[in-house]
């Protein structure tokens, strides 16, 4: 029997690091003992209980957890601490021996800790361990994400029975098992009665949904479609040989069903991909990028690879290279190898230097950006669905279509809406690019010239000289108040391209300060900020009215000829 009242007016505050299987599992965690009482700690509160939920993919990731329980530590003083996950299921050891921590929990026990937690107190040596070997797990613990958000995660299927050369999981998660259709329907109509309008469907290899039950993954799509109230489904990362044809055309026909694919491919050389025993070549994963393109040509298509695994020679990598650039994908997820004790790939004798994965790498994320660019603009001018989430920084929301282009909801104010994008722009970005989609006849040229001058300046746009003569005069009655010297005057367009922290904080203040911006330029010079201007194209011109169209249509005809 559990004693209830050691809950009473307790506070927990909870961290998940790795896949969206985690986040979907530590939600679930919350809902236990929020049922007990306990409280989810706000921002910046300290907490009476923490629980990691720990990812071990790579010695990054686990070099991450320990760094995070190490901080969480700090961050609440006296807290009792919990951590779970694949790290804490293959090195149970190791992590109990983390300062601070109190439990260890293996993958079968995590959603049953709270007949693990007792009286919450605190031990001075060690956490305790309680986990199953990986052999003996058996049971599926059904979970879903609860955030206050539109989107769910709906674990449908947990393990792996694949056992891949270079991978731990199955070690961490045990075989492959899953709960019955009916039970993720029952999930999936409580999702809808809470609000929920988009269910992300999760696991390890969900496409193996249905080996202890009997049952099938299309079966399970085919019934989720059904369910009233939810508005879209995703399909995470399926590997391509359980992705069938008839799920893809399934899918092309169904209600719910979005037209956005993730499917690992790992290597695009057929020598790398037996060595790490993937169960599929590249001439079937070819099959299934046309299938689906076929039958849906706007459906995005994410693409996992692996650069540098063991007995990945220049040869393999150049054919693997070739064969991701032939492919219609939307994106690349690019991951460098990161040697796991146990796994079988340490018996494959050649090894590539730290150097020459850094430079695969970087080949393969130039293609996933060149792909993700002409991706997005083969959608320029379309219109399409967006579910919006949850509101964000400054009141601003943003949201996705069904084949996942982030859309960010503008704002009543020019300076609210760029605001807006800046806040969801990558935060790695050093400089961000503002450009009115009323000058559409912009050269790509003026675009790198701006950025260039940006670079040096951390301000700049492009400008034509005035050569009008203009008056400054009364607005109520037309009287000429002065004529300014002309030869100081420039007509400024856009692109503006701003340092990325310059521009949010200057956009901030603006907002902050109700005044009226005309250009992002503008925010920054109310700053104190030096802004430069560049010579641009009188070809770049705005177009708002019907005279300006014809100007265009006169411009496109002459770079016609």
């Amino acid at each position: 029997m559990i004693d209830k009242t050691v809950f009473e007016n307790k506070i927990a505050a909870y961290y998940t690091l790795g896949c969206k299987l985690n986040f979907a599992e530590t939600s679930t965690i919350g809902k236990v003992l929020a049922e007990q009482g306990v409280r989810k700690a706000r921002p910046g509160e300290k907490a009476d209980i923490c629980v990691v939920n720990t990812c071990s993919v790579t010695e990054l990731a686990d070099k991450k957890c320990r760094q995070a329980i190490r901080r969480i530590g700090k961050q609440h003083p006296g807290a009792f601490i919990v951590v779970t996950g694949c790290y804490a299921q293959l090195k149970p050891e190791e992590v109990s021996h983390i300062e601070g921590v109190d439990l260890v929990l293996g993958a079968e026990q995590k959603l049953d800790l709270l007949m693990y937690l007792d009286d919450l107190k605190k031990r001075e040596e060690g956490g305790a361990i309680i986990a199953s070997r990986t052999k003996d797990i058996r049971t599926f613990s059904p979970s879903c994400s609860a955030d206050d958000r539109t989107r769910h995660f709906l674990k449908v299927q947990d393990g792996c029975d694949y056992f891949c050369s270079y991978c731990t999981i199955p070690f961490a998660r045990g075989r492959s098992r899953n709960g019955t259709i009916a039970s993720m329907v029952k999930q999936a109509e409580e999702v809808a009665s809470n609000g929920g309008k988009e269910i992300v469907l999760t696991g390890v290899n969900i496409g193996d949904f249905g080996k202890s039950t009997g049952e099938t993954f299309i079966d399970l799509i085919r019934a989720l479609d059904e369910v009233e109230g939810i508005v879209r489904y995703r399909i995470s990362s399926i590997e391509p040989n359980l992705i069938t044809d008839e799920a893809i055309d399934f899918v092309a026909c169904s209600r719910r069903f979005a037209p956005h694919f993730h499917i690992p491919l790992q290597s695009g050389s057929d020598e790398v991909l037996k060595l790490m025993r993937r169960r599929y070549d590249t001439t079937l994963f070819r099959h299934k990028i046309e299938k689906i393109k076929e039958v849906m040509p706007h459906a995005f298509i994410g693409v996992d690879v692996i650069v540098g695994t063991r007995g990945e020679t220049d040869t393999c990598f150049e054919e693997a290279r070739t064969f991701i650039e032939s492919l219609d994908i939307s994106q690349l997820h690019v991951f460098s190898y990161s040697e796991r004790p146990g796994t079988q790939a340490l018996k494959i004798d050649h090894v590539v230097d730290p150097k020459t994965k850094h430079a695969r790498s970087q080949q393969l994320l130039d293609i996933s950006d060149r792909k993700l660019h002409a991706f997005y603009e083969a959608h320029i001018g379309q219109k399409a669905n967006v579910l919006f989430e949850q509101t964000r920084k400054g009141g601003m929301m943003h949201g996705f279509t069904e084949n996942y282009i982030k859309v960010v909801r503008g704002g009543s104010t020019r300076a609210q809406s760029v605001l807006a994008a800046a806040l969801e722009a990558n935060p790695k970005a050093g400089l961000l690019a503002v450009h009115d989609a009323a000058r559409p006849l912009v050269d790509p040229a003026e675009f790198d010239e701006i950025i260039r001058l940006a670079c040096r300046t951390n301000a700049a746009a492009p400008a034509v000289p005035v050569t009008d003569t203009i008056k400054a005069a009364d607005p109520t009655d037309g009287r000429v108040l002065s004529t300014p010297d002309r030869s100081t005057l420039f007509a400024v367009y856009t692109p503006q391209v701003i340092e990325a922290s310059l521009l949010k904080a200057a956009l901030q203040s603006a907002i902050d300060a109700g005044a009226e911006i005309t250009d992002d330029c503008s925010a920054v010079e109310r700053l104190g900020k030096e802004v430069y201007l560049a010579t641009g194209s009188r070809e770049n011109i705005k177009i708002t009215t019907p005279l300006d169209l014809l100007i265009a249509e006169a411009i496109l005809r002459g770079r016609d000829r």
